[in-house]
């Protein structure tokens, strides 16, 4: 049993062959006394081409090469043996088939050359392909094309190879792909696969061997199930580097048992254990080293991975003369274990480390340099240091642990610094220092990238937040230390549920220059410290106040404990800021807590930032004397947020009445009416039969500020003639509308439905000369909203009112005769309207009811003197007709229409508004055509359009009309 893993089968570098070394040697010695002197071989240089069965004993001196259409096949003992006593040189060279009890074997003899088996070649043993048994050759082992033994595919025991041993095809074998046993090898590199069939075999494996230049894997190595892929064990020395850059995997993927390699140990490919996990503990490792020396660095390279198993990455009473790194992934159910390990430089982590239970756990070991976190290390505790000795702690990444983060338990220590400018955390605690461990100092760094998210407990420790840094204590969060000193940016995140306020088991002291920030975000969620020993503030401590996310108005004009102690240590001075565009903050020393209190910057402040906001200097004014009462305003909690002149006009913008759009809308319809009353008159006269008429508009229009305009209707009427000269007729009118679009501060509406009898007159003054005249009377329903935000509350305000309106009007004109097909009438005119809107109370959302606003009755008029010319002009006998017309109006009264409004937060003062004045000068132009049909219809299509100052509007119409 393993001592190290209970239930665990110890593990073994030594192999059980299938095959009996000592029965293998005596077959070859039978066959080599049956076979002839020479065999296949004759001469110095031998060449084979033909398939033999004989084998080939070379002497010194000696080279046979085999092609591909050759081969040596002996039912016994080697293919190729070389085995002279003296020193000589014998080179193989395989293009063919060698096969034998082994295909190349070098028994009791020193040799120089090489042996090659090209690209094609095979060699095959029963019990090794190539064998290299007491034995040295001074040369190159060159594998390309496949080497196959019944036992081991490569073997060299008690032997030397001066030289490399390359593949860079196939090796493979039942208990071994390649198998050093005692004996010693240049380089020992693989750019192919180097496999392993059966149960607990081993892809390579080297045993009280020595590698006197590099071991390097860039191919694949594998193993059989429940073997290794790489195994070093019994005091094996490789003097270089051992690397992978290709892919090793085995029940456990890299073995090293009392081991030194002189050089570094790196992985820039894949390493991965193929255990199959029983239970949630397979107990095999990706990685295992066990009483081992790296003499340079041990690194998990960029984008390499080390991943599968019960660990990772397991070190056991190894020492690494430089530094421990990974820069690419580590996966497995515990990540790294030290135990009782050597880290002489740093332990140092860029990449990933992702457990199910420990990320990285560190017992009884040293690390010379720093701890180092500069990726990503998950488990359920990301990093367990346990009787273990850090240089110094460094995280700039993320420490996970679903309970814990960082632990040093067990009598751990760290003799340098800990920082952290990264994140930490666990549910349980973010950090945790056991009462025998030894963490002198804590320190916290950078701009808001540092985290402890979950508790700190570190009884014996002082943390320090470093005068350039930036660190949020949220709601709830837990700290349990000897001393918080402040010397950078401490931020109290406000919390969005009702968690108890940050929380310091220990000492705070504040140094001079140092800020504490409160973030708010109404009267009940601000950010608060609470100190259970001594808090120590220096005079003019400095305390900012943050607003800027409030996203409910809060009214109270005391946050009271921003920091509370046990015992508070202060002058009473302080230096207090914030972000509010028009709210001061002070603050108070209160027993053993600070408040801190609220009040206006200046007394015309909301004036002053909203001064190009057209209509808004009156609702400003109440606003600026609402906001010097404080507290005792609700309207105060809806601009403390404000944090700048552009904000505090918006909020300005938005809390105005609906303005002129509803009633620009109304004034439309009205003028529609009116114009389709002209348009009819203008096509009858005096003694045309009584008869029923109808007539519908629709118009598009838009006004200054980029909203829009719009009406549509329809007029019936009948009039009949009462004289030579006279007509007279009434009409009812049913019409809608509305406005709509961005304001200057919000999204505002209306819909209008109107309904209006005309009676009209008209009267021949003389041929061509006519007189109308017309009076109306009508009422109209209102639906208002306007959208409103304040930081993150928002939602709409609305209304419903009638109006009552009014029209009077009078026309004269005059046709003129100018050719036989042409007629021009110009004519003058005076439109009068008169609108009374009742007064209205807005709804909304409770958290917006101060802002509402009761906007009290209005009256508006309007008169218009109008000059208008009309051409018509008959395009052939048919009766088609052409018709132009353009005019220009003048508004005699031109009001600006002023409203009176009160907050329903602020009911005793009314403020009046109105919109930037509208030029009194309007003009509108008409291009028509028209067509007789049969049966006594016309064809008609009209396009008009009519401009003003703050509105324009147009229509395209086509019409069919038949008088009834």
């Amino acid at each position: 049993m393993d001592s190290q893993y209970p239930g665990q089968r110890r593990q073994s570098a030594f192999l059980n062959l299938h095959i009996p070394y000592s029965l293998l040697l005596a077959a070859s010695a039978l066959c080599a006394e049956a076979a002839s002197a020479t065999g296949s071989c004759n001469g110095p240089n031998t060449t084979l081409s033909t398939r033999n069965t004989l084998g080939c004993a070379l002497g010194p001196a000696e080279r046979v090469t085999i092609t591909a259409q050759g081969s040596i096949e002996v039912q016994s003992g080697p293919a190729i043996d070389i085995a002279h006593p003296g020193e000589g040189a014998s080179s193989v060279t395989n293009a063919g088939l060698l096969k034998g009890s082994q295909g190349i074997r070098l028994q009791g003899t020193q040799a120089s050359g090489q042996l090659y088996n090209q690209a094609g070649g095979q060699l095959v043993g029963a019990g090794e392909a190539l064998l290299l048994d007491n034995s040295r050759y001074t040369g190159d082992f060159r594998n390309e094309g496949s080497a196959q033994g019944g036992t081991v595919g490569v073997r060299f025991v008690d032997s030397t190879l001066a030289g490399f041993l390359m593949n860079y095809g196939s090796i493979q074998g039942e208990d071994a792909g390649i198998s050093i046993e005692r004996s010693s090898v240049g380089y020992l590199i693989n750019n192919g696969t180097v496999w392993a069939r059966e149960v607990g075999s081993a892809g390579v494996t080297v045993n009280a061997g020595r590698i006197t230049r590099e071991l390097l894997n860039n191919g694949q190595i594998r193993s059989g199930d429940q073997g290794f892929g790489l195994s070093l064990t019994g005091g094996t020395v490789v003097e270089g580097p051992v690397g992978n850059t290709g892919q090793i995997t085995g029940h456990t993927a890299v073995y090293l048992d009392n081991v030194i390699v002189q050089g570094e140990f790196y992985n820039t490919g894949r390493i991965a254990s193929t255990a199959v996990d029983v239970g949630g503990d397979n107990g095999q490792i990706a990685v295992d080293m066990i009483n081992a020396q790296i003499g340079g660095d041990f690194t998990n390279g960029s984008g390499a991975t080390i991943e599968k198993g019960y660990q990772g990455v397991s070190m056991r009473r190894v020492t690494v003369g430089g530094d421990w790194t990974n820069a690419g992934s580590i996966q497995a159910e515990n990540g790294v274990r030290l135990y009782r390990t050597r880290i002489e430089g740093n332990f140092d982590t860029f990449g990933s480390i992702s457990a199910l239970y420990r990320g990285v756990n560190l017992i009884d070991s040293s690390i010379g340099g720093r701890w180092i976190n500069r990726g990503q290390v998950s488990g359920r505790e990301a990093l367990r240091v346990s009787g273990t000795e850090l240089g110094g702690f460094l995280n700039s990444g993320a420490l996970r642990g679903q309970a814990i983060g960082v632990s040093l338990v067990d009598g751990a220590e760290v003799t340098g610094n800990f920082n952290n400018a990264g994140l930490i955390q666990g549910k349980q605690y973010s950090l945790y220092v056991s009462d025998d461990s030894q963490l002198p100092n804590l320190n916290i760094a950078g701009v808001g990238t540092a985290r402890f998210d979950g508790a700190v407990y570190a009884p014996n420790t002082q943390a320090t937040l470093f005068s350039n840094a930036q660190y949020q204590m949220k709601g709830g969060d837990q700290w349990t230390v000897a001393g918080f000193t402040q010397r950078g940016t401490l931020v109290l995140a406000a919390p969005t549920k009702r968690e108890t306020p940050a929380m310091i088991t220990g000492d705070y002291r504040q140094a001079a220059g140092a800020v504490l920030r409160t973030q708010v975000l109404d009267q009940t969620h601000y950010g608060q410290l609470r100190v259970s020993g001594t808090a120590t503030l220096p005079s003019q401590a400095r305390i900012d106040v943050d607003v800027t996310r409030a996203d409910q108005p809060f009214t109270l004009g005391r946050l009271q404990g921003v920091i509370s102690a046990g015992t508070l240590v202060s002058d009473g001075t302080f230096n207090v800021t914030g972000n509010s565009a028009l709210f001061d903050f002070a603050a108070v020393k209160n027993g053993n807590a600070v408040d801190l209190t609220l009040q206006p910057k200046r007394a015309d402040g909301v004036r002053q930032a909203s001064a190009a906001v057209a209509g808004g200097q009156g609702a400003a004014r109440v606003l600026d004397a609402e906001l010097a009462k404080g507290s005792a305003s609700p309207l105060s909690a809806y601009f403390v947020g404000a944090a700048s002149q552009a904000q505090v006009a918006n909020r300005v913008a938005q809390v105005l009445p609906q303005g002129n759009e509803s009633l620009r809308a109304s004034q439309a319809m009205l003028g529609d009416i009116s114009q389709a009353l002209l348009d009819h008159a203008g096509t009858t006269n005096a003694v045309s039969p009584a008869g029923a008429w109808a007539q519908s508009f629709n118009r598009l229009a838009s006004r200054e500020g980029g909203g829009s305009l719009g009406s549509s209707g329809t007029l019936v009427g009948f009039d009949t003639p009462t004289g030579q000269t006279t007509r007279v007729g009434m009409a009812f009118t049913s019409a809608s509308g509305g406005s709509g679009g961005l304001g200057e501060g919000s999204a505002r509406g209306s819909q209008t439905q109107l309904w209006q009898f005309t009676g009209y007159r008209a009267v021949t003054l003389a041929p061509g000369m006519q007189w109308l005249t017309y009076a109306g009377a009508g009422r109209s329903t209102q639906r208002v909203t306007r959208s409103l935000a304040f930081d993150s509350v928002g939602g709409q305000a609305r209304a419903d009112y009638a109006s009552h309106v009014a029209t009077f009007g009078s026309s004269l004109s005059q046709r003129l005769e100018v050719g036989p097909s042409t007629q021009l009438t110009p004519s003058l005119r005076l439109d009068y309207n008169h609108i009374r809107d009742e007064g209205y109370r807005e709804r909304g959302s409770a958290n917006l009811a101060p802002m509402l606003l009761e906007v009290q009755a209005r009256q508006s008029d309007q008169l218009i003197a109008g000059l208008d010319t009309r051409l018509d002009h008959r395009l052939g006998e048919s009766g088609a007709a052409l018709h132009v017309s353009v005019g220009v109006g003048y508004d005699l009264i031109n009001s600006d229409n002023p409203q009176l409004a009160r907050f329903s937060g602020a009911s005793e003062a009314a403020f009046e508004t109105s919109a930037n004045p509208a030029s009194p000068w309007l003009a509108r132009a008409s291009l028509g055509l028209s067509a007789p049909l049969p049966g006594g219809a016309q064809l008609a299509f009209t396009y008009s359009t009519q401009s003003r100052s703050d509105y324009a509007e147009q229509q395209a119409q086509l019409a069919i009309t038949k008088a009834w």
